[in-house]
């Protein structure tokens, strides 16, 4: 992840420049830069981390949201009895799959069943 280290240009800009071949960076030289004006960074590293934390926040957040919906579901557990209250969280894409890997393992049994026993 690359976080700007100017405030000097246009955020948009910088961001359609992206995606950025980070696989193919090399250490700075300045022969890099020789004979062309450059700017020097403006942001201190602390503020560029503390942009990218929230930006990593941000991916994270959303990432989670896609992955598991982003719902919210309150559990309560008794520490000395263990009695558990709350809502439950159900996937209809979990449970139907977990039926038909099921009614497949039977038929598979049944079908070796019936095979072996000819």
């Amino acid at each position: 992840m690359l976080i700007p280290a100017t405030h000097r240009l246009p955020a948009d800009r910088l961001d359609a420049l992206q995606p950025w071949p980070l696989g193919r960076a090399v250490p700075y030289a300045p022969a890099y830069v020789a004979g062309h004006h450059s700017l020097r960074y403006d942001v201190e590293p602390r503020a560029g981390m503390d942009r990218a934390k929230g930006v990593m926040a941000e991916a994270i957040e959303g990432d989670c949201r896609r992955d598991i919906g982003g719902r919210t579901y309150q559990v309560l557990i008794n520490g000395v009895s263990g009695e558990v209250q709350g809502e439950r969280p159900y996937s209809v894409v979990k449970i139907v799959s977990a039926v038909l890997a099921a009614l497949a393992l039977v038929a598979v049994v049944v079908w070796l069943y019936q095979a072996y026993r000819a």
